[in-house]
């Protein structure tokens, strides 16, 4: 059903035409006809109206009707126009065509025809309408409820407005692959998420696989998806992570643990932008971005041999290494209040004040588990939190070495500056605390149970 009203313009000099086709086509269901006998009065029309059709005479004074189409298409290109002319000549016909012409009629023709002519093209428009409409109702659901556009990376170190400065250079690019380095919980994924939320991706997915995560032997159906059959309980047709991510961003986290065979066939797909399923007599063109992270010293396993060097330098065209946050003490204050905020609004707790020396006594500790850990103590203290203040009370036993208030005001000083003793006693503390519970020692030190079980074999703990 049309409903919306459709503003058509006719430009012909020859008069008695002009105003035989404007006297039709005003009884068209909501329409609205404008009459021009020079391209400049079509050209005032095109302004005061925001004109949706135009029908066009190819021999006009002042200019053809081919300079008309090409002034239409630069400056009102959502116009669509038909040209019409006395002379049929096919080379014309293509010309305009060419040019952006949505029909073209040889004179004389029957007012029926232009007329149906002109529905198919109100047609056109009226779905060009809909989609522009529901693009943008899209893009303000995207900007305002993808939590992508609300991840940030937070802080205001010389190191954090680097990695900023350098997101906002990168993402001017759409397709080179970046490398991201950093310990467990210092925000590797945020960064990627930006990277694609800021690029002309944002519209496409995001979608990140923890490659710790796959076990070995599926992780080449996982990547790149298998036809129906190809091995047994095989019943249909599965997309892989790069079918998933087409035209998108896939976040490789842990790429270390990659296996190597699946690091050759990754290179492979790298350079040549397509994928073989597994089962599949052809290869699927993809065009994917990719974002690759590690927690783990790339030189170091590229000298043992786990990390192919060729897909390390084909990956790491920039590299982005992020901190530990005990290296940015001067962004702790900030991510305490963004995640007090936050924890605040979704657990509706009504929390107005945060005291000093939360502040201090968390500025002061070292934080082996980096924002993950920050993170997890914060929402802690606000579920624990019944008062409009967050004081130390509310840290009551979270941070190790801590059994009373009393001890925790006293917490400014670092149990020990020797990274690997004190992430060893704090890894020993939390499994005391889970009762051998690796699932829950992990979660207790704001880090993965494959990156404790990893932590556990570092230091030759059970």
């Amino acid at each position: 059903m049309l409903t919306d009203e459709i503003k058509i313009l006719v430009l012909d000099d020859e008069t008695d035409l002009a105003e035989a086709i404007g006297m039709f086509l005003s009884d068209l269901p909501n329409a609205m006809v404008v009459q021009a006998g020079r391209p400049s009065e079509a050209f005032a029309a095109m302004n005061q109206y925001n004109i949706d059709i135009a029908i066009v005479d190819i021999r006009l004074p002042e200019m053809s009707g081919l300079e008309v189409l090409n002034n239409i298409k630069e400056t009102h290109p959502e116009t669509e126009v038909i040209m019409i002319s006395a002379h049929g000549d096919m080379d014309v016909v293509v010309e305009c065509m060419r040019k952006g012409a949505f029909d073209y009629f040889s004179k004389p023709f029957m007012l029926k025809e232009l007329q149906s002519a002109v529905e198919r093209t109100r047609k056109y428009v009226e779905l060009k309408k809909r989609l522009a409409s529901a693009e943008k109702k899209l893009e303000f659901i995207h900007e305002n409820l993808d939590p992508r556009f609300h991840r940030k990376l937070t802080g205001k170190s010389k190191s954090i407005i680097e990695i900023k400065n350098w997101i906002e250079k990168i993402t001017e690019f759409e397709n080179q692959p970046v490398f991201i380095t950093g310990e467990t919980g210092t925000g590797k994924e945020v960064v990627a998420s930006q990277i694609h939320a800021r690029s002309k991706r944002a519209k496409q997915p995001f979608l990140a696989l923890n490659c710790t995560a796959v076990p070995e032997q599926l992780f080449e159906s996982e990547m790149f998806g298998y036809k129906k059959g190809a091995f047994s309980g095989a019943e249909h047709d599965k997309a892989g992570w790069f079918e998933l991510a087409d035209k998108g961003t896939l976040f490789l986290d842990e790429i270390g643990d990659m296996p190597l065979p699946m690091q050759s066939k990754l290179l492979r797909v790298i350079e040549e932008k397509s994928v073989w399923k597994l089962g599949a007599t052809s290869a699927i063109a993809v065009d994917v971005r990719i974002v690759a992270a590690t927690n783990r010293p790339v030189t170091d396993m590229i000298a043992k041999g786990t990390f192919r060097e060729d897909l390390y330098y084909r990956l790491n065209l920039f590299e982005l290494k992020i901190p530990p946050l005990r290296e940015r003490p001067e962004d702790i204050p900030l991510l305490i209040d963004e995640f007090v905020k936050e924890y605040s609004g979704s657990l509706r707790k009504k929390i107005h004040h945060i005291d000093k020396k939360v502040y201090e006594v968390l500025t002061g500790y070292s934080f082996p588990g980096n924002i993950r850990q920050l993170r997890n103590l914060i929402e802690r203290a606000v579920i624990i939190c019944n008062s409009g203040t967050l004081n130390l009370t509310h840290f009551k036993q979270a941070l190790p070495g801590n059994s009373s208030p009393a001890q925790t005001d006293q917490l400014p000083e670092r149990v020990t500056l020797n990274l690997d003793k004190n992430e060893a006693q704090l890894i020993t503390e939390a499994l005391k605390r889970s009762k051998g519970n690796k699932s829950k020692a992990a979660a207790m030190l704001g880090i993965t149970p494959q990156s404790l079980l990893r932590r556990l074999d570092k230091f030759n703990l059970e």
